[in-house]
């Protein structure tokens, strides 16, 4: 029973996107939100179940890869506070970075996880433009604050990330 609700869930998905044959995607559902691709599984527990939202992110640079990931574990850091959290990883397999996190179905309706899909794709869009370092050559001579502000303008808002989950 709990699946039906993941099925719905979808159909309201692909209403609200113009998808034509919604029962295409209640097994395998990827999307591209703002042309950043998404895969989304359903996690059968307690009550309506989980979405399992995977974006992502693109490939490591071949230049600066362990600055980069340096970067990625410390926006782990501002993004990791509550349950449910997204979180940065990077998938052997396919050799890419992956923001995923969990979204309880009770807790969320189409429009405001498309709109959470729409953040964490300008979110990608912007680490694959500078990786999320933007400012390093700018650093003040304390450098201290350097990585947060570049991590916090990467965010944009974690308060507004909160929001939508």
């Amino acid at each position: 029973m709990a699946a039906e609700h993941y099925r719905q869930f979808v159909d309201q998905l692909c209403e609200h996107t113009l998808i034509s044959d919604p029962a295409a995607l209640y097994h395998d559902t990827h999307l591209a939100v703002r042309d950043v691709n998404f895969s989304l599984f359903y996690l059968d527990d307690a009550g309506p179940g989980t979405v399992s939202v995977l974006c992502d992110f693109g490939p490591l640079p071949a230049r600066r890869s362990e600055e980069v990931m340096k970067r990625l574990l410390e926006t782990n850091f501002y993004l990791f506070d509550s349950p449910g959290s997204p979180g940065l990883s990077f998938n052997e397999v396919t050799q890419r970075v992956v923001l995923a996190c969990r979204v309880p179905l009770r807790s969320v309706d189409a429009p405001t996880f498309l709109e959470m899909l729409g953040q964490f794709s300008d979110m990608a869009k912007g680490w694959r433009k500078d990786y999320f370092l933007n400012d390093q050559a700018k650093a003040s001579p304390t450098r201290t604050t350097a990585p947060m502000n570049a991590t916090q303008r990467a965010i944009q808002s974690k308060a507004a990330l909160r929001s939508t989950l």
